[in-house]
């Protein structure tokens, strides 16, 4: 029998499901033609994996579809700091189609807001450029060159106590030069997460964020389930979208991965080779080299000391999902409702064909359960308020805001990009521009509590700069086109797709068995989907233990340091450096 015991992870979120109201939802109380996932890519306002050496996202040969109306839930956190934090279209590999990462609740670190990302397209095709947690009030952007490689091999002693976890050392812009800023110990603090200085990738340049703290991850907020839309949904007049189901910290931490290569997070099913072959990585796995560990996962060991079992509960957990000794989570809400209720009635549940029984029905429901309907959500350290009309017309026009700060952003880097004005090669002097609406009306009016103490940063000194590399883009090709197929969406930037690659013109070959881990394809090693038409609807994933597939896509990238297959490292493997966790 599976006695495996419960990972109980404090880390995430601060949300207990209520089980039994959990597993009463019905999937016919979800939006018509909506379709709730319980995997995806976590929203990167609540968090991005850090490394040392920035690295562009993919580019996509589809064209992203608009984004769509989306209203913020009629329930939110208590408090001044929590703001509404709108989504946003990413591409999925496993239904070779956009799925909408939702909203979120967010915790605003003190002294920061919200820079949006934004999809921008050239003649190569539509690449998405991070948001970022950029300094309040802040009046004017600088556009760096790309900075060196890092140098950062981890701490060079043991830490001074037992409380104190390691930031790695990166480099820092100085009057036309790049100057070398050592890492550090800090002491680590129950109620803050320290967020590393790092660098944000743009076309026009790359934006140096240096660090801050954060609140952690059990209190920064409530995220949301991603969904995927019935083929033109949003274009029906009136429609709009609102996220009615919340990510359970049970689920979401015994299930998170890290994919560097795309420079996100990732929480459901994303085990087994297929998924490793892609770049998926277990978060406790993840590192930013050979000593630097993933720091949510150092700050979550160090916050979980009481408990001498957590680390390995985490790890057991993983591996016996992946030895099929534990059920693998389920990847939609069907699926979890199907779960659920077979581990109700027949007191089992399954791993592939292998029926595991169980012990405890109430633990098993808990580790299924990776989203509830928000009213069957106890919320804590939040408690849960209704949002009134006053508050939804404010988040409303701060949603606005934050859109007219997205394509004001994405105007002035294509400017920057046009007139050649943007540094491109490592000695090339900075570009620096005003953001005017950053700071407008309709910004959202956040209070934020009280932060700890500035940490004592180390002096700069010049060290010789290492050989520059460039870091090329993943390239994903479109699924073949046929003719009676119609183009997904229009885009605002330009009605012109970019011209497609010779591949992506092949079909790649069917699977035999529908069960069967993907081949690897000659140029990274990806499963080989089918081929597609651009303008249908993502298929619903049928198997919650299948690996996913490349849809019609080939990916061709340059390998970093640390990276396995296409980047995705578990949050407890990832390491900044020789001995930094």
């Amino acid at each position: 029998m599976y006695k495996h015991p419960l990972v109980l992870l404090h880390g995430i979120l601060g949300l207990s499901i209520g089980l039994l109201g959990a597993t009463n939802a019905r999937a016919q109380d979800v939006q018509k033609g909506v379709e709730v996932l319980t995997r995806g890519p976590i929203h990167e306002a609540f968090a991005e994996p850090l490394t040392l050496n920035p690295r562009p996202n993919p580019i996509l040969q589809q064209k992203p579809p608009d984004a769509i109306e989306e209203l913020p839930p009629d329930q939110k956190p208590a408090g001044t700091h929590i703001q509404w934090i709108p989504g946003y279209f990413a591409w999925d590999e496993t239904g070779d189609d956009y799925i909408w990462i939702s909203g979120l609740w967010r915790a605003t670190p003190p002294g920061r807001q919200w820079m949006p990302g934004n999809w921008t397209t050239d003649a190569d095709g539509w690449q998405w450029v991070s948001g970022y947690w950029a300094v309040e009030g802040q009046a004017e952007v600088e556009y760096l060159p790309p900075p060196p490689t890092s140098i950062d091999l981890g701490p060079s002693a043991q830490a001074p106590d037992a409380d104190s976890l390691y930031t790695p050392g990166t480099w820092v812009y100085q009057e036309r030069r790049y100057l070398w800023r050592p890492g550090f110990w800090f002491r680590a603090r129950p109620d803050w997460f320290y967020n590393p200085a790092c660098y944000i990738y743009t076309p026009a340049g790359y934006i140096f964020s240096d660090g801050y703290w954060d609140y952690p991850l059990q209190s920064r907020g409530m995220l949301f389930a991603p969904a995927r839309f019935s083929q033109n949904v949003w274009g029906t007049p009136g429609w709009n979208y609102q996220p009615r189901y919340a990510i359970g910290f049970q689920g979401l931490l015994s299930s998170l991965f890290v994919r560097p290569a795309f420079n996100r997070y990732y929480f459901g099913d994303y085990y087994g080779s297929g998924y490793n072959q892609q770049g998926f990585v277990p978060w406790f796995n993840y590192s930013l080299g050979r000593n630097t560990p993933d720091p949510f996962y150092s700050y979550s060991r160090w916050n979980s000391r009481a408990d001498a079992q957590w680390d390995g509960n985490l790890r057991g957990s993983h591996t016996n999902r992946l030895a099929g000794l534990a059920p693998r989570p389920p990847i939609t809400l069907v699926q979890q409702i199907q779960v659920i209720n077979d581990i109700r009635v027949n007191k089992s549940t399954k791993s592939g064909k292998k029926v595991i029984p169980v012990a405890d029905t109430n633990v098993m429901i808990g580790q299924m359960t990776l989203v509830a309907p928000l009213s069957k959500v106890d919320a804590k350290p939040f408690k849960l308020v209704p949002v009134n009309k006053a508050k939804d017309a404010e988040e409303r026009k701060a949603i606005a805001h934050l859109r007219a700060v997205a394509l004001e952003r994405q105007k002035t880097e294509t400017n920057l990009i046009s007139k050649g004005a943007h540094p491109t090669k490592p000695n090339d002097p900075a570009a620096r521009v005003k953001v005017a609406s950053f700071n407008g009306a309709g910004a959202a009016k956040v209070v934020h509590a009280e932060k700890p103490p500035a940490l004592v940063i180390p002096k700069y000194v010049e060290k010789p700069l290492p050989k520059h590399e460039t870091i090329k883009p993943i390239r994903i090709e479109a699924p073949k086109a046929k003719a009676k197929d119609k183009p997904a969406s229009k885009s605002k930037e330009t009605d012109k797709a970019p011209p497609k690659s010779k591949e992506a013109d092949k079909t790649p070959p069917k699977s035999k068995e529908a069960d069967k881990t993907p081949p690897k394809t000659k140029e990274a090693g990806n499963p080989a989907p089918k081929s597609k038409g651009t303008d249908k609807p993502a298929p619903k994933s049928k198997e919650a233990d299948k690996p996913p597939k490349a849809a019609g896509a080939r990916f061709l990238m340059t390998m970093i340091p640390g990276a396995r297959g296409q980047g995705f490292i578990p949050l407890f493997d990832r390491r900044m450096g020789r001995n930094i966790s």
